[in-house]
């Protein structure tokens, strides 16, 4: 016996965490997308608010580089060694985009996701 899984049809609320309006918008559209091409289940809408958190940290770590400008490097041990926010910076989008391949959220891997018959074929043209 199979369960099919239920396809979300609507853009669920976004998980009660604190982001910012633009985190939240990103929700919505990445919602949107992969409701129009019939992909937006349970399990696919977890990896959205991954993406959304990764998002989310890489603003407010982007906002944190740009206020304090002083304490971008320091010296220890006669080395200069950059801030712990480009890391923290760097690791937010090397996570990004491998949520991005997972998804399916640019033409490009879009074509790598298996089809399925169930899907909704969406033509961005038609939107015109």
């Amino acid at each position: 016996m199979t369960d099919q899984v239920e396809v979300f049809k609507k853009v669920p609320e976004p998980p009660a965490r604190n982001w910012s309006q633009p985190t939240k918008d990103l929700f919505s559209t990445c919602c949107l997308d992969l409701i129009r091409r019939g992909r937006l289940w349970p399990a696919t809408l977890h990896l959205v608010n991954i993406y959304c958190d990764s998002f989310q940290i890489y603003n407010l770590a982007t906002l944190q580089i740009n206020e304090d400008s002083s304490n971008l490097t320091k010296t220890d041990r006669d080395t200069t060694r950059k801030s712990v926010l480009f890391g923290v910076r760097k690791t937010a989008v090397d996570e990004m985009k491998n949520l991005e391949m997972r998804l399916g959220f640019s033409p490009y891997y879009q074509d790598r996701i298996a089809n399925d018959s169930a899907a909704v074929k969406y033509d961005p043209f038609d939107d015109f």
